[in-house]
């Protein structure tokens, strides 16, 4: 089971691998170094200000499609037909919102019109997404790890062609979203005569039956919440301190974005492989403590490698405001293992459908993160919307761990492993920050502890990647 999960997240890491370094080095970075931090900073503002109402043109049924479609909970002819044309009025209603309220909320027009070009790209994302999801449930992993990169492939080729053979600043933020969205039109196009071919996919048998509405309004309301706690420090930023500094803060964000695709891709294959293992729910928590204790291990051993080099890799990437930049990229660094452990946690739940208890710890999360980094920016500018960020994952990790081991009585030896990381990890990444010389020191030590800790579970590993239900489950 260990071995499947290994077996298609490798392939699709190496796709990703592939193509999002050159994504983000190549293309993403050279555009923000082109048009300058006030105008990136504008354009991440905009952009994930509509990201937190894009579940609007998906009202959580990409979720809901991806967990009873991998249970067989769900009749798929029933799915395949009646819900297309409804996702098309979605998207045009979250367009529709998402512009009023950033009228309301931002004085600029600059910022308006971008997130009008932005929501177009979001539904768009939704769309794919949602087609994924009859890949996913149908155990299709690599045809679904290749359209889940495609766009990106396209979006590189026409963007690097712009930057590399035409003078750089002619590129500009509109530019720079009009090339995706064309890249995902032609994507969605081809994954749809990919479903027709291979899954009887059909467009037919339109049904207003609002079965699935019901069941995908708490998927709704947590990616919903969840989108706020996740992505509305660069709108506090942006109304509360300079326009330069949601530019400085974006760089770094970007890059701890991009490292965090470790977790999320684990997630996208962890979520149908929950939902399909619940009749087996002791292989289901031995899969979810492996994955943890790995996530959390190598979490840390990616924080403290990043900081070593930080200041060689802003320097490096960026033209202005290194040193900031670097001392962002640090802070962001102290929450990485957790951003990417919350994503394995977070999957597991969703596959046994807790979701009430995800809601009421986002909805914690979502009002921290508004009003604390409200106070927390006031008083430390971008650095306390940073230690927002650490603070806020922390606690969703706890949060969500702890209610696991209660409910699914997970091994006390697991509990004392990940107590013992996460409190070593934490003490070494903060020292760091504050003492240079006592991060060598101590790095060290986590090492040196590390290694004979995977050397003493070397056996329990074995065991979980010979395990049987791994064959049944390919069967």
């Amino acid at each position: 089971m260990i071995l499947y999960f290994l077996k298609n997240f490798a392939f699709l890491l190496l796709l990703n691998v592939l193509i999002k370094p050159i994504w983000v080095f190549f293309i993403d970075i050279p555009v923000q170094n082109a048009v300058g931090h006030d105008m990136y900073g504008m354009y991440f503002t905009a952009f994930n200000f509509a990201f937190i109402f894009s579940i609007i043109s998906d009202m959580g049924l990409n979720h809901f499609n991806n967990i009873h479609l991998a249970d067989n909970s769900l009749q798929k002819e029933f799915s395949y037909a009646s819900v297309l044309p409804l996702k098309l009025l979605f998207s045009l209603l979250y367009v529709l919102i998402a512009v009023i309220s950033s009228a309301i909320v931002f004085n600029d027009q600059k910022i308006i019109f971008i997130v009008f070009i932005s929501s177009i790209f979001h539904s768009l994302t939704n769309f794919i997404l949602f087609l994924r999801t009859y890949l996913s449930s149908h155990m299709q992993f690599k045809n679904d790890s290749f359209y889940s990169i495609l766009d990106k492939i396209i979006s590189t080729i026409i963007l690097g062609f712009i930057l590399y053979f035409f003078h750089s600043n002619t590129i500009s933020i509109e530019t720079f979203l009009y090339v995706q969205i064309l890249s995902l039109l032609f994507s969605a196009i081809l994954l749809i005569t990919l479903l027709k071919k291979h899954l009887n996919f059909t467009f037919r048998n339109f049904s207003l039956n609002t079965y699935w509405f019901r069941e995908a309004l708490p998927y709704t309301l947590l990616i919903f919440v969840m989108g706020i706690y996740t992505r509305v420090d660069s709108t506090l930023i942006q109304l509360m301190t300079e326009g330069r500094f949601t530019g400085i803060y974006a760089a770094s964000f970007r890059i701890i974005d991009f490292l965090s695709q470790y977790g999320y891709l684990s997630s996208v294959i962890l979520l149908p492989l929950f939902s399909s293992l619940k009749a087996e729910q002791n292989e289901s928590k031995k899969l979810l403590q492996s994955i943890v204790l790995i996530m959390i291990f190598t979490g840390y051993a990616i924080t403290f490698f990043f900081m070593f080099i930080s200041n060689k890799v802003i320097y490096i990437l960026y033209k202005e405001d290194t040193s900031k930049i670097t001392e962002i990229f640090q802070l962001h660094l102290i929450a990485y293992p957790f951003i990417i452990s919350n994503f394995v946690l977070g999957s597991f739940l969703t596959a046994y459908r807790q979701i009430p208890y995800l809601i009421r710890i986002s909805i914690i999360a979502a009002f921290f993160q508004i009003l604390g980094n409200y106070f927390l920016i006031k008083l430390y500018n971008i650095n306390g919307a940073s230690v927002g960020m650490i603070l806020t994952n922390v606690f969703i990790f706890f949060a969500q761990l702890y209610y696991i081991i209660e409910v699914y009585n997970l091994e006390n030896s697991f509990t004392k492993r990940i107590q013992i990381l996460v409190v070593t990890g934490l003490v070494v990444s903060l020292s760091f920050f504050y003492l240079e010389v006592g991060f060598k020191v101590l790095t060290i030590v986590f090492a040196t502890g590390g290694a004979v800790w995977i050397y003493k579970m070397r056996n329990e590993l074995s065991q979980a990647v010979l395990d049987k239900p791994f064959f049944k489950l390919r069967q």
